[in-house]
Order: C-alpha cells, then sequence, then structure tokens
C-alpha cells in the first residue's frame, strides 16, 4: 500500500497480516493474526489455502481447518468436514485429495466429518465451536485391532503416550494418524529406551504399525519368560486391580476392560508363563495361586487387595485370596467373572477324548470372534494327530482367526499347545477342593447360556437357576451378584464389555472408599 509517512514517490509499506496493537508506553504488542496464516514445525501455512482445496472436493459442503495441540504439546492440523449425507469421502480420500493440491506438510493430520459446521450469528464459521477431535471421533478406516501379545501391547502404550490419544490399534498407520518426523524421531527414542533396540525412521516409516514393528521387535523366544504379571493398564494412581487369565493362559483378552475402567484404573493381567512349553503335567490351582501372589506383591507388597479373575481364572482368584486372607492380608475386592464354583464344577463330565477337546476349542475360540467354524469331533478322530492339527488350523485360517502370516507349521505349534494347556488345568480344577473363604464374593455372571452347556447341565441335574452359581458355599458372606449382557466366550469384549466394566468400576470405587476408612 502507499506509505503515508514516506517522504519520497512511490515508497510502500507491506501487510503483514499481524494484529497488534500499541500500549500506553510505547511498545507494540502482538496479538495474533489478521488473517489464516499460522506457522506450523518451521512452515508457513495459509489455513485458509487448506480450506480452499478441500472444497474444491465434490462431495464437500463446507470445511474449517484449525490448529489442535494434543496433551503431549504437539500441535496439528484438523480438519472439519461436512459432507454429503450419503457419499461422504473417508479420512483416506480427504487425504489423497488434497496431496494432488498441497505440498505434505499442509495435508491436516486428522478429519472430523460433521453435520454442519457451527455458525456465528452473522453467518461465519464459529471455530471456537468446533468440538476437539477426541469429542468429535476419530475416523476410523480399518477395524480396531487390539493387542496380541506383549509386544504389541507395550507398542501400544508408547504410541499413546506419543500421540496423546487412545486406543491405537495395531494395524493402525502412524501417518494417518497424525504422525511426521519429529513425532517419528520421539517414537524412536521411547523404542530404544523400551526395547533396548534401534529403530530407524525409514522402519517406522516402511512398516507403518504396531503389528509389523511388533515382529521386527519380537524376542527370540518368548517361551523365556518373566514375571506372569502383564501391565494392560499401567497408569493411573488407584490401587491396581489384578485379573487372572482364563483357561487358555494369556490375559490381552482384558485389553477392552482395562480401557474401559478408564486411565486412571491401573489394571495388570495374570498370565501363565511359558505358555508354549506346556508338558503334561500340570501346576495345581493353589502352586498357580502361590506364584501369582508372590508376583502381585512385586507391585503391591501389602493390601488391601483387588482381585479378579474370569473363568478358570475365577478358580485362581478365589485361592488367592484365602492364600492372602490366611496371612492376614485384606481383600477388599474379590471379583469373579462368569464362573461357576468348583463344587458345581466337580459334577459335570471328565472328558479324555483330545478329538472332541480340539472340536470344542476351535468353536470356542471362532465365537470369541464372533466367528463361525464346521467342525466335527467324529470327523477328526478319523485322521491322523497331525493331520487334526492342520485341519483346525485351515478351518481357523479361513475365518480370520490367524493372519495370512501363520504358517501351518507354526499353527498346529499354537494349537497343540493351547490344547495341552487347556487340558491340564481343566485337571486342575477338578482336583481343586477349596475350603471355605472368610469374605465376600462379587459374582458377574452372563445374561444368555450355552445351548450346550444348558444340555449339559440339563443332564446332570445341576441347578443353573442358582444365582450365586454356588459360590454361596463356599464363603462365610452373602454373594453380590451383578447380571451382565452377552454370553461367556465374549464377555470381555465390545459391547458386551462396556457394562462389565460399568457395574465392575463402582465395586472398586467402593472397594477403594472402604480402604480408605481403614
Amino acid at each position: 500500500i502507499p506509505d503515508p509517512f514516506g517522504t519520497e514517490a512511490g515508497a510502500r509499506l507491506y501487510r503483514t497480516g499481524d494484529l497488534a496493537r500499541y500500549l500506553p508506553g510505547g511498545e507494540i504488542e502482538f496479538i495474533g493474526r489478521g488473517d489464516g496464516q499460522i506457522k506450523l514445525r518451521g512452515f508457513r501455512i495459509e489455513l485458509e489455502e487448506i480450506e480452499r482445496s478441500l472444497n474444491e472436493h465434490p462431495h464437500v459442503r463446507g470445511c474449517a481447518v484449525v490448529v489442535r495441540e494434543d496433551a503431549g504439546g504437539d500441535r496439528r492440523l484438523v480438519a472439519y468436514v461436512a459432507a454429503d449425507e450419503d457419499s461422504a469421502p473417508s479420512s483416506s480420500q480427504l487425504r489423497e485429495f488434497l496431496k494432488e493440491k498441497l505440498p505434505e506438510y499442509m495435508v491436516p493430520s486428522s478429519f472430523v466429518v460433521i453435520d454442519k459446521l457451527p455458525l456465528t450469528p452473522n453467518g461465519k464459521v464459529d471455530r471456537k465451536a468446533l468440538p476437539d477431535v477426541p469429542d468429535a471421533g476419530r475416523e476410523r478406516e480399518t477395524p480396531f485391532v487390539a493387542p496380541r501379545n506383549e509386544v504389541e501391547l507395550k507398542l501400544s502404550h508408547l504410541w499413546e503416550e506419543v500421540f496423546g490419544f487412545g486406543p491405537v490399534g495395531v494395524t493402525d498407520n502412524f501417518f494417518d494418524l497424525g504422525g511426521h518426523s519429529l513425532l517419528a524421531v520421539r517414537l524412536a527414542a521411547q523404542i530404544h529406551k523400551q526395547f533396548g533396540r534401534s529403530v530407524g525412521l525409514s522402519v517406522l516409516m516402511e512398516e507403518g504399525n504396531i503389528a509389523n514393528l511388533a515382529r521386527l521387535l519380537q524376542p527370540e523366544s518368548e517361551a523365556a519368560s518373566h514375571s506372569p504379571l502383564v501391565a494392560i493398564q499401567p497408569r493411573g494412581e488407584r490401587r491396581p486391580f489384578f485379573c487372572v487369565h482364563a483357561i487358555g493362559g494369556q490375559v490381552l483378552g482384558y485389553y477392552h476392560l482395562a480401557r474401559r475402567l478408564g486411565p486412571q484404573q491401573p489394571f495388570y493381567g495374570l498370565q501363565a508363563p511359558f505358555l508354549t512349553e506346556i508338558g503334561d503335567e500340570s501346576k495345581s490351582i493353589e502352586q498357580m495361586a502361590a506364584e501369582y501372589v508372590e508376583a502381585i506383591q512385586t507391585v503391591q507388597p501389602e493390601g488391601p487387595y483387588f482381585l479378579g479373575g474370569y473363568s478358570f481364572g475365577g478358580f485362581v482368584a478365589f485361592e488367592m485370596a484365602r492364600q492372602l486372607r490366611s496371612r492376614g492380608e485384606v481383600v477388599s475386592l474379590l471379583a469373579i467373572m462368569d464362573t461357576w464354583s468348583p463344587n458345581i464344577y466337580h459334577e459335570l463330565p471328565r472328558d479324555d477324548d483330545e478329538a472332541y477337546t480340539l472340536a470344542m476349542l476351535a468353536r470356542v475360540r471362532a465365537r470369541e470372534a464372533e466367528k463361525d467354524v464346521s467342525l466335527s469331533h467324529e470327523h477328526l478322530r478319523q485322521l491322523p494327530p497331525d493331520e487334526q492339527l492342520r485341519h483346525v488350523f485351515e478351518q481357523l485360517k479361513r475365518v480370520g482367526i490367524f493372519d495370512e502370516g501363520m504358517t501351518p507349521e507354526l499353527g498346529a505349534l499354537y494349537i497343540r499347545s493351547f490344547v495341552r494347556g487347556h487340558r491340564a488345568r481343566q485337571r486342575a480344577v477338578h482336583e481343586y477342593r477349596p475350603g471355605a473363604y472368610d469374605g465376600k464374593v462379587t459374582l458377574f455372571r452372563c445374561s444368555e447360556m450355552d445351548p450346550r452347556q444348558l444340555e449339559v447341565f440339563d443332564r446332570l441335574g445341576v441347578a443353573i437357576e442358582e444365582p450365586t452359581f454356588g459360590w454361596a458355599e463356599l464363603t462365610t458372606e452373602p454373594v453380590e451378584v451383578y447380571e451382565v449382557p452377552g454370553y461367556h466366550e465374549r464377555m470381555c469384549q465390545e459391547p458386551y464389555v462396556q457394562v462389565l466394566a460399568e457395574r465392575l468400576g463402582r465395586c472398586i470405587e467402593e472397594a477403594e472408599s472402604c480402604a480408605a476408612r481403614r
């Protein structure tokens, strides 16, 4: 513009777009920008330019681009898009569309599709009324896949810490989540600190997700065990909740339950050690409980304790509570999830037919994933043992239980170990004869029962109407019973886990209040 203060003809001033004001003392105070220009990671970016490009998409009716700061202090671009209801583009489609028009540093890290943009009384976009990304919901391009082993679990914690939000699935792409070079440097440093392994930035960019990284970081032998404790949700200042594995030995099935209990509730799973080296001999319930009590006391040396267990884990948690009480420790919560008392379990027949067990476990594993496999134990009996394992592996891989990278040999090894572990722990339950427990049991029972289980109970004359599942015979105090929606195999999975977590969370809060009053 012409310089009104200049003495030379044609002198000019240039508008910077900065907003400022004079203070009484003569200083100039910088207030902000008069336009949408921002500076992000060293680049000057015009937000209006991004918005203009987005509005060129045929299915976008309006948009607004803002800068958001996450919990870790990282600033990133977020685009809010009002799109055609019947043909709203996905985040990846919008991202690819912008990459053809703008440099990489101008492409937003997150896209939030909303019904309509909030407006001010004079019809302009009300940027202050735009929801934050966690409230609006981060669009997921692929189904959420929870961690499936300890390496994936540790990596998911690191990713959530670096990104400042969660949960992060193991197949979620680093860059689709909003990752960039600076975050990659931070993540590589955290991986080196956690695993003692250096991961180059090129590896992060090429592998792109937790599942691929975990394969690179997997130790030579997973069986070389350590503590049975697995920190599924290690953060939070509250007293930890310890939850024993089901009959399969793994604890990552508790991932959704731990998440639903919230970031302030520490959640430790107790996993069977040497998962791939189960022999023919099993440990007793009493031996398992003693080992797990020793493990939890490395984290929490003295009570009050909050214990739990699902299915088979209910027996071990019950025995842990008995052993802790015998030492004079306080157990403020014993949460047993859909487990019949051992007294009722003793009435069920012992099944020594390995083909039957193999077919049953395969069907249960598929049902957990809401799949269906057609397996007949009569057909399996006609096959040699190795062919039985291969046939089950093929059926489970067909419905997506095993990924494409799993070979038949590894799959057969996994299935054989799983069956041996199941049968060993099943024997342990049949041999378990506990005494009474001088404390309260809190039982969470599913509203639906497996028709096959109902048939067995009916044949044996077991009273399924018994509301405490037989635990009242083994406790000196009344059993507290909560019915939760769903069936046994999916109890700790979405969407059923929501109600379970809500009711278990209230029980933990009550137990915490009682502990605080001691």
